[in-house]
């Protein structure tokens, strides 16, 4: 029977005997008895397949079919009408048991044969039991006397038998027959090569003994191994022999085809001889086998030998799906809403689709349909694929320049029916609700081009990144449900110190580019041509001394009167105490500008402390609750004191130093307790309206001469301004020193700049690294996961520093303009330099940023500073997850490779189990690719999740072992009626279908086990 789901499991017993069978019959001899007692029990234990079992006969197998299942007056005797439909669909096959002549370790073996229900029930008595040879008799010097496999023959034999020996006595004579005669597995083998029976029949040989352990070295070692070479299967349930015979007990699968030709299958059944144990093996080890009830569903698991049989209670995939009926859907339903005239095309008349819970595979030409049913899974499951686009922008079938233009999509209704007995209806029109869940999840052709094509993969770096969190243990998440957060959570101190760090490299970066800036070849020139001035200006104001006319003090002269020189001698006093009072003025506004720094730095440190103080109370604010958590009192346990009244002690003298300072700095008269004038200002004034009045009453003489030391005064002045001093900005000796500064010392200060700046970067790297060795320590599920599916393909997660993305744009955009190397209208150049360093080592992270830095840089204006902060604070430089393959990351790979690790993390990383659709993701594939790639994987998802995968190369539904396939069609010539068939590989019109695409589009894969092309 062939099944519009495809492939699915069903319990299948092959081993189930007869009355025919004389060696040991418990059944009775009432055969209506029998076939009323084994369907019944078949329809009570969900049996839907039967291998009627006799001893070197077919007997019991064709009375079951000519006088029952073909003779519907006898079922209705025997069966409901119910129970007939039933019975009716159990599968009915014919299991020969022979008995080889060859001995192993002193046994018999038996031999199996099964074959098809196609196989008339004639041919296989006439052309395949009556065509084998037992040995009848035997004469010295003669050829054996063999008699043909008949009933008739083995009575004779039986006959003979027990006049020969005694001990046969009491048993009838096709009894002893039978259980004396034997047959040669070499005349099997050759007589079922006749065409009646190609592809129609499977050989199996019991397996009792634990073949993963059994000597090798006897003399039955041919023997044994002959047989299991040519068998198909074996009939065994120990999980070391069905290990065995999937090649899992050898170095490789391909070394124990090498020795045996082929994987062994291990199918069981109750081997029942009795009512008693029909259908009940022991230890509940039922055989399920995952294909159509048909003999061509059975030949399935000669090609896929581990996924189709399970033996045991029920495969772990119906648990599955049976505890999740929220996480598969069965059905897809699309029609016409009452009001559509049909105008526009019939497209979806009630089109109905049942799904497989497994691997679903929707084939078909290029704009046959398939897409549209993914695109309508997709809306119907609210799958979110992207929150910047809506299904306009990556749906192929359903956007607005294809069936979503005005008069088609509005006109169809879709829903779809999930296991737990929900469904949901959608107009084909509307597009996915941001706000609702997603119940499946849809990988549209486009987002899967996107994704490959493109050299940015920050989104997938992020489901990336959510996945690998996915997979920590709950116990180690620390109660955060994002990526994100945990991370952010885990690094806060480190990020704490990072910022700590940037402080100190904002301060050396601003010293750094004075420093820079005073290295110039135009810096010090500029010093140079002021000291050239300087030079020049002190010169001519050499000259200006010499042209001062030299006056002797006329108090010598004993001719002027003693009046007019003690008033000279007046004016030199007053003067003495005039400049006494400038120098006190010049050196108390020193000292007040010092008190001003103090204090400042004073007020400085008050607010620091102030804000320490603000920032623990927030703290403790904070973290209140978690201490609490834990019966802890924050207030006890932690505590910060600041003593600030020694701060404010000092602060408060410095404050009355320079009140003092401002009274004697004042303009205004200032009066001291004792009455004395205070300001000197004042005090320099009154001096100066004394001298004053006194040089109005000075003669000639006396007035040229104090106007010749004034001039000297000033004179000596004005050059020591010229001269000034090291510290006298815009001096002779300032600018000289300054030179100086630049030829001898200025590059060993940058030296140990530059040292200083590299060193707070390699702190701030291995703050970072920190936070690496957190991503490291959460990835161990993902590492595990992909080697142990990494066998052909070396598949790794890994942990690499690299650029975010917004570097390459904000680095011309913010900073520097496109001038000599990079002048390039893109950021090749940029992207070009980053690819020769190895950002996981410290020092070449080092050496880049100086490199990058040494290279002739042309700034936007005023953004040199905020350039250098933001380079060497490596923000844009962090740890991320390099899903690689063998060896070379997304970025590095081919657009095939790419695409195929793309699907993997999709389907074994990704820890989601909705169901997953994947409309063709073989365009970005070449044939290499799928089989060495993706097949594997899609192998293993199919166990875990429900995937629709649509494909225009069937042959990768067939490699992948699809467990449905549906192919879509589009008549045009029919108003665009859309149709399907489905069912599984080995439903013929499935077959058909896919060699009809194969051979009209496509070569096959050179594959073993092509279905539709295998022996």
């Amino acid at each position: 029977m062939n099944d519009d789901r495809g492939s699915i499991w069903r319990k299948w017993d092959l081993h189930i005997h007869t009355p025919f069978s004389v060696l040991n019959n418990g059944f009775g001899e009432d055969f209506d008895s029998y076939v009323k007692t084994i369907f019944k029990s078949a329809i009570d234990k969900n049996i839907s397949a039967i291998g009627i079992t006799d001893y070197f006969s077919i007997d019991g197998c064709k009375k079951i079919i000519n006088e029952y299942i073909s003779k519907e007056e006898k079922l209705k005797e025997i069966f409901t009408k119910s129970e007939i439909e039933q019975v009716q669909k159990i599968l009915i096959l014919p299991n020969i048991e022979l008995r080889l002549h060859d001995l192993v370790d002193g046994r018999r073996i038996n031999f199996h044969v099964i074959f098809s229900n196609e196989v008339s029930i004639r041919d296989i008595e006439e052309h395949f039991l009556h065509e084998l040879d037992f040995v009848h008799e035997s004469m010295p010097f003669e050829k054996d006397n063999t008699r043909k496999l008949k009933e008739s023959n083995l009575i004779e034999l039986g006959e003979k038998l027990q006049k020969e020996q005694g001990e046969f006595e009491g048993q009838s004579p096709l009894y002893t027959g039978m259980l004396t005669a034997t047959v040669q597995h070499k005349d099997i083998s050759e007589i079922l090569q006749d065409s009646r029976f190609l592809k129609k029949y499977l050989i199996g040989v019991p397996s009792d003994e634990d073949l993963s352990k059994i000597k090798w070295t006897g003399q039955g070692h041919m023997v044994r191994k002959s047989l299991i070479q040519k068998s198909n299967f074996l009939f065994a349930s120990a999980q070391s022999t069905i290990e065995f015979g999937l090649g899992k007990k050898h170095n490789s699968t391909d070394e124990f085809i090498e020795e045996f030709k082929s994987l062994k299958p291990c199918i069981w059944g109750s081997d029942s001889h009795d009512f008693e144990k029909l259908f009940e093996p022991d230890l509940e080890r039922y055989c399920w086998i995952k294909a159509d009830t048909t003999f061509e569903g059975l030949r399935q698991i000669i090609f896929e030998p581990e996924e189709r049989v399970f033996i045991g209670k029920s495969p772990q995939f119906i648990d599955s799906v049976n505890n999740n009926p929220t996480k598969y859907f069965n059905k897809v339903v699309v029609k016409p809403v009452d009001s559509y005239s049909g105008k526009n095309g019939k497209w979806f008349e009630n089109t109905t689709i049942n799904f497989n819970s497994g691997l679903c595979a929707i084939i078909g030409n290029k704009g046959k349909g398939k897409s549209a049913i993914a695109d309508i899974l997709g809306l119907l499951g609210n799958s979110k694929v992207s929150i910047t686009e809506n299904k306009d922008g990556l749906f192929s079938f359903l956007n607005k320049s294809k069936f979503c233009k005005k008069g088609f999509a509005e006109n169809f209704n879709a829903t779809l029916y999930w296991n737990d007995g929900t469904n949901k209806t959608r107009n084909l029109s509307e597009d996915i609700d941001f706000t609702d869940n997603e119940k499946i999840k849809y990988i549209p052709q486009k987002f899967f081009e996107d994704l490959c094509s493109t050299q940015e993969d920050d989104n997938f770096r992020e489901e990336l990144n959510n996945v690998v969190f996915s997979r920590v243990d709950s116990k180690y998440k620390l109660a955060k449900t994002s990526f994100h957060d945990f991370i952010e959570y885990k690094s806060e101190l480190i990020t704490n110190d990072i910022e700590s760090s940037i402080i100190r490299l904002k301060e050396i970066n601003s010293t750094i580019i004075a420093l820079h800036q005073k290295q110039s070849p135009e810096y010090l020139a500029s010093i140079e041509n002021k000291i050239k001035g300087k030079k020049e200006e002190l010169a001519a104001h050499q000259k200006i001394k010499e042209e001062i006319t030299v006056i002797k003090n006329p108090s010598e002269d004993k001719q002027l009167s003693e009046e007019q020189r003690a008033k000279s001698e007046s004016i030199s006093k007053i003067t003495e105490q005039q400049n006494t009072i400038q120098s006190e003025i010049d050196k108390t506004e020193k000292k007040q500008e010092q008190l001003e720094i103090n204090k400042f730095e004073l007020e400085r440190i008050l607010e620091d402390i102030t804000d320490l103080e603000e920032n623990f109370s927030l703290w403790k604010s904070e973290r209140n609750e978690l201490f609490k958590k834990y019966e802890l009192n924050i207030e006890k346990l932690v505590k910060f004191k600041a003593d600030k009244e020694q701060i404010s002690v000092k602060k408060n003298l410095i404050d009355a130093e320079l009140k003092k300072i401002e009274i004697i700095l004042s303009n205004e008269s200032q009066k001291g307790d004792d009455g004395n004038e205070l300001s000197f200002f004042i005090k320099k004034e009154q001096i100066l309206k004394e001298k004053s009045k006194l040089e109005g009453e000075l003669e000639k003489p006396f007035k040229d001469f104090h106007d010749y030391q004034l001039k000297l005064k000033e004179w000596e002045t004005k050059k020591k301004e010229i001269e000034g001093s090291s510290d006298t900005p815009n001096s002779l000796l300032f600018f000289q020193n300054e030179k100086n500064y630049i030829e001898n010392v200025l590059a060993q200060e940058l030296k140990t700049s530059i040292t200083t700046r590299n060193d707070i970067v390699k702190e701030i790297f291995e703050k970072k690294r920190e936070i690496q060795d957190i991503y490291n320590n959460i990835k161990k599920s993902i590492s595990d996961l992909l080697s142990k599916y990494s066998s052909d393909q070396e598949i790794s997660l890994e942990t690499s520093f690299e650029f975010d993305s917004e570097f390459f744009k904000s680095f011309h955009r913010n900073y520097v303009n496109r001038y000599g190397a990079f002048y390039q209208k893109d950021d090749s150049f940029l992207r070009e330099l980053t690819n020769k360093y190895d950002f996981d080592e410290e020092n070449q992270v080092v050496e880049f940023l100086n490199m990058l830095v040494g290279l002739e840089i042309h700034f936007k204006e005023n953004s040199e500073l905020n350039f250098l902060n933001y380079l060497f604070s490596l923000e844009y430089l962090n740890p991320r997850y390099n899903l690689k393959l063998n060896g070379k990351s997304l970025r590095e790979l081919s657009p095939g490779e790419r695409g195929g690790l793309l699907l993997i993390f999709y389907l074994i990383l990704d820890k989601d189990d909705k169901p997953l659709v994947i409309d063709q993701p073989e365009d970005n594939l070449d044939n290499q690719s799928v089989s060495e790639i993706l097949v594997p994987y899609i192998r293993e998802a199919k166990k875990r999740r429900q995937i629709i995968m649509v494909t225009h190369n069937p042959n990768l539904a067939v490699v992948s072992d699809a467990d449905q396939i549906i192919r879509m069609n589009i008549d045009k010539e029919n108003d665009f009626l859309v149709s399907q068939i489905s069912g599984a590989i080995e439903n013929p019109s499935i077959n058909k279908a896919i060699v009809d695409i194969l051979e009209g589009k496509m070569k096959a894969f050179n594959n073993r086990r092509l279905k539709y092309q295998d022996n």
